[in-house]
């Protein structure tokens, strides 16, 4: 199966793909996953066009999510394993938690092609999986 998003890099929808193909995670599947910013609240005009392109364009975006009997799998795709990504992964988690309110527990995935011991480390420290093509 191949993801193909704008915003992924041919790298990032091969990360993906070789991820799925691992199996680590199997269950439901979800892509692009959208969050609703509380920059919404800013926007003058609750008329559409206006809404509706505001609510888009701020939107943040979880790469993809993974339902499984026991978690609720949030991934984020980078090219290299980011510092970044990190930050993101914790937002997302905490987002999701209010506005999807799951009644399973969630667990963070950074995947990358390219891994980096330092954020691996700090990932292990934050409990955020990790996982990347090219191994250590």
């Amino acid at each position: 199966m191949v993801v193909r998003f704008p915003h992924f890099t041919k790298e990032e929808a091969e990360v993906l793909e070789r991820f799925q193909k691992s199996r680590m995670l199997s269950g439901e599947w979800m892509y692009d996953v959208r969050l609703v910013s509380k920059k919404l609240e800013w926007v003058k005009y609750k008329e559409e066009p206006w809404y509706r392109l505001w609510l888009k364009v701020t939107a943040k975006r979880i790469d993809a999510v993974c339902i499984d009997e026991a978690y609720v799998n949030i991934i984020e795709v980078k090219r290299y394993m980011l510092a970044s990504g990190v930050g993101q992964l914790l937002l997302y988690k905490k987002m999701y938690q209010e506005q999807y309110k799951p009644k399973k527990p969630i667990r963070l995935w950074l995947i990358a092609y390219y891994p980096d011991p330092d954020v691996i480390e700090l990932c292990d420290e934050l409990g955020i999986a990790t996982w990347s093509v090219v191994k250590l």
